[in-house]
């Protein structure tokens, strides 16, 4: 599907980010054989005309061209005998060459011992050295295969430069290199002799390679991503595509048969719009792809994708300096402006690139008609809401228990992406009925005295945000924009103001009063108590599903009342915890109670009972049979961190 768009974006005449450029950036690096590895130095650096370098991006899906070179230096065969290949897309990609593939190349070349023979010819002395360098070099590689080990070099490559990979420096100290091309101008070679590469000999050598073979007309293999000469990895037919004779079977399996040519195809590949974002099932992996729809130029779309991926830069970099406590003004000039509205559409790919050597692209969702507009305002809320952090640290903690980024803790925040960028709505019910598991996974002292159990309602205040923004982006979508609207958000978000599409289902307008949730017993609590439940009310009423909320509200009462008599205990000088060790999940029925009676009795001991609210006793005795329903413990655990901000008057209440 990507190539079939790519190919209909370039008939449709809207590719326009041609690289025309006659000249390429050249850096020369070197080799030196190291301990387990191979080590590169950049060398030198010119602008050379791209007539005098080597360049073939033939489909090598099954290694045959890269490979050459490894069967070249297992047969110690001369330079004469030899079938070794010019290009393949593991060598060049992108219309550069691949460090990885040129480097293992000029480092088979440098130890074979056809090129010593060639060598030997007219630099002996550097011939003898490469032979007495060979068996430390043979011991690096693997026994039987000759392949290198995984981890052979740690070269960091630099973007739009093209690296030539020096096989050896000759005794008048110019450079052997693979990969230049004949035919070119005497004048674009002198670039290169000015760098010190020995172009005659360099010429010379690749004299002795071969061309790749080319499939025929309308069946070549576009690109190793999506297609496969052979094997199930990207041909699930296991059908060699080379030996297709009609054309309606090579469409079957390679996919698609595009109008434009494979190079025009290539080139766009080569300046994919991009977004990283993680997602399930490869966060490491995945992207978001952009391709233009209705007429919008590319180059377009380009510097809107990139304005984004600058935004997300400055984002993080902006959070990272906030967080070491800088001055504020170092945060101020560093803070990403607001978004502003784009003109266009375009169609977007969520995809996984998979694999190390032999990469694939796997295309996961696609989503039509993406209105830039939109995108860019749902990213800037995205990031200034944090919202992938936040869910994707709760899963951590409901399912692993661990901070790795494990595929599936990223399964529920690429569920909720992938609905608000359809404008759909998103659901908070993964998260209510996953706060068990992750009470669960911590202890009492993470989620009681550091206030662990907060993070349910800061997630689901982000989640409301974004709840409200694709609500405006579908009835008011010219609001988007306003500072009003962001105003709305933040008070949303902190459950100040009560959005009108919740997160879980039909918003219920009218709030059920204290007294209707607990019946006569909310006539007993005190006015602080009152106070407090009714702000706990408020806020729980957009904060959990409908059907849980009154025994939801109940666990939350009960364990406002137990986080109080702990307090009120340990303010008389004892200790008392109010889960008494117990994991909080386990608080339910009578060992619920028990922990009431024990701190109770430790204020009758000293005589100081009367300072709790003993009269809310037969109401926590009557929730015994309802505690052990896990929505009251999810309440009753989000209730004993529950702080009321407002001034409290138990005190107060209590003198009286």
């Amino acid at each position: 599907m990507l190539l079939k768009q790519i190919d209909e974006v370039l008939q449709a005449g809207l590719f326009d980010c041609h690289d025309d450029s006659p000249f390429a950036e050249v850096t020369l690096v070197a080799p030196t054989l190291g301990e387990k590895i191979m080590e590169w130095r950049s060398v030198d650096q010119a602008r050379v005309a791209k007539s005098a370098l080597q360049y073939n991006d033939t489909s090598d899906g099954s290694n045959t061209l890269i490979g050459s070179f490894q069967k070249f230096y297992q047969s110690q065969a001369a330079l004469t005998e030899a079938l070794l290949y010019n290009g393949g897309s593991m060598m060049f990609k992108d219309r550069k060459p691949a460090f990885g593939g040129i480097a293992k190349a000029a480092v088979y070349l440098r130890y074979s011992e056809g090129v010593r023979r060639f060598l030997a010819d007219f630099d002996p002395d550097q011939a003898a050295k490469l032979e007495a360098e060979r068996d430390r070099f043979e011991s690096e590689l693997l026994d039987k295969t000759k392949k290198f080990p995984t981890k052979w070099q740690n070269f960091t490559t630099a973007p739009n430069q093209w690296y030539l990979a020096a096989i050896t420096q000759l005794s008048d100290g110019r450079w052997l290199v693979p990969f230049l091309k004949r035919g070119a101008e005497p004048a674009d070679y002198r670039k290169l002799e000015e760098i010190d590469i020995d172009v005659e000999h360099s010429l010379a050598l690749m004299d002795f390679f071969t061309a790749p073979p080319q499939a025929a007309a309308g069946k070549e293999i576009i690109s190793d991503l999506f297609q496969m000469g052979k094997g199930l990895g990207r041909n699930p037919f296991g059908r060699d595509l080379k030996s297709v004779n009609s054309a309606s079977d090579f469409r079957r399996l390679a996919g698609v048969v595009p109008d434009s040519s494979r190079q025009e195809i290539l080139e766009v590949l080569s300046c994919k719009l991009e977004y990283r974002l993680k997602c399930h099932p490869n966060p490491d992996g995945s992207k978001l792809i952009f391709l233009p729809e209705n007429g919008l130029p590319y180059s377009g779309l380009k510097t809107f994708v990139e304005g984004e991926n600058t935004r997300r830069d400055l984002y993080f970099k902006w959070r990272k300096a906030k967080a070491s406590q800088k001055d504020d003004a170092t945060c101020a000039d560093i803070k990403p402006p607001a978004a502003v509205p784009a003109i266009g559409n375009c169609t977007i790919y969520l995809a996984n690139e998979e694999g190390s050597q032999k990469k694939k692209l796997i295309i996961q969702r696609i989503f039509n008609s993406v209105e830039l507009a939109y995108f860019a305002r749902l990213n800037e809320e995205l990031l200034t809401s944090n919202l992938q952090y936040f869910l994707v640290n709760y899963m951590k903690k409901t399912m692993t228990g661990q901070d790795t980024d494990t595929p599936s803790v990223f399964q529920c925040w690429t569920e909720v992406f992938t609905a608000a960028l359809q404008k759909q709505p998103v659901s908070g019910e993964p998260v209510y009925r996953c706060f068990q598991r992750y009470a669960h996974m911590q202890s009492g002292d993470e989620l009681i005295e550091k206030r662990g159990a907060n993070r349910y309602f800061e997630l689901i205040g982000r989640l409301l945000r974004l709840q409200h923004l694709i609500y405006v982006a579908e009835n008011d979508p010219e609001k988007l924009y306003s500072d009003t609207f962001r105003a709305e958000l933040n008070a949303i978000g902190s459950f100040v103001q009560t959005p009108k599409r919740g997160v879980f289902g039909i918003m219920n307008n009218s709030i059920p009063s204290g007294e209707t949730l607990i019946g006569a017993s909310y006539n007993l609590l005190r006015d602080g108590e009152k106070s407090r439940f009714e702000k706990f009310i408020t806020l729980a009423q957009c904060g959990v599903p409908t059907g849980d909320f009154t025994t939801f509200a109940r666990g939350a009462l009960t364990g406002m009342l137990l986080q109080n008599l702990c307090w009120l205990v340990q303010r008389e000088g004892r200790r008392f915890s109010a889960t008494q060790g117990r994991q909080p999940t386990r608080l339910r029925g009578a060992e619920l109670t028990f922990i009431f009676t024990k701190g109770i009795g430790l204020l009758q001991n000293l005589g100081k009972e009367h300072i709790f609210n003993c009269n809310m006793l037969p109401f926590v005795k009557s929730m015994e049979g309802e505690s052990m329903r896990d929505a009251f413990n999810s309440g009753l655990i989000i209730g004993m961190t529950f702080i009321d901000k407002t001034p409290k008057t138990e005190d107060e209440e209590v003198e009286k």
